[in-house]
């Protein structure tokens, strides 16, 4: 009876350091830990009439958008490709993480638009350079030894970057081919139009702010 008695008598003071105790919790939380808002935007490379091999175009685009990601990327932000092979079409999914959930839609959108911007930019060079090596051969004229159209593809050509190489000299190749065309690549982006909370969200906090605040008590 006694305990009982004593225990009534303290009651309040037990409710009052608990609510106190859960209210600097989540003050602390709120404090240290940001919510992480994920949006994600897609970009799929395709080819229908099947002149230019699928492993030309998959390769191409991977490595554009691993460099318009990484140059993306910085403490506070994360711009990732990720790469679906398996798909038809063939797609590459990119997602933007911040604590501002319009600039990760942005950045998504961002990084789909401009890998598919530098994607339509080397194939329509290629597919320039394909109509004038097939008019050098027709008029018995050869191509300008300065061809500065393509200098970036070339100077990969000699890249330490195997995979770089073999890509580079694989799309020259290709217009040697009178068969072969640029012209029917297809690149499509599907835009973000919404953010997800991918980190703490306000109820969680609260969650985890109660029951950190009780083993407090």
């Amino acid at each position: 009876n006694g305990f009982l008695a004593l225990a009534k008598h303290f009651r309040k003071y037990f409710i009052m350091v608990s609510v106190v105790s859960v209210i600097a919790a989540l003050l602390l939380s709120l404090s240290v830990i940001k919510t992480q808002f994920s949006a994600e935007s897609s970009l799929s490379v395709s080819d229908p009439s099947g002149n230019i091999p699928e492993n030309e175009l998959m390769t191409a685009a991977r490595s554009y958008a691993e460099d318009v990601t990484e140059g993306m990327t910085t403490d506070d932000v994360t711009v990732e490709a990720l790469v679906y092979a398996s798909r038809d079409p063939y797609t590459i999914v990119f997602s933007a993480d911040t604590t501002d959930e319009e600039l990760s839609i942005e950045l998504a959108n961002s990084a789909s638009q401009e890998t598919k911007r530098l994607l339509e930019t080397t194939f329509d060079e290629l597919e320039l350079r394909r109509e004038a090596v097939l008019q050098s051969l027709d008029s018995g004229v050869a191509l300008p030894s300065d061809d500065s159209v393509l200098s970036e593809l070339y100077s990969f050509t000699d890249s330490d970057d195997e995979q770089a190489a073999a890509l580079a000299k694989a799309l020259l190749g290709d217009t040697e081919d009178a068969k072969k065309s640029f012209d029917y690549c297809v690149f499509i982006v599907n835009e973000a139009t919404k953010a997800e909370i991918s980190g703490f969200s306000t109820p969680k906090l609260v969650l985890a702010a109660l029951v950190g605040g009780l083993l407090l008590v």
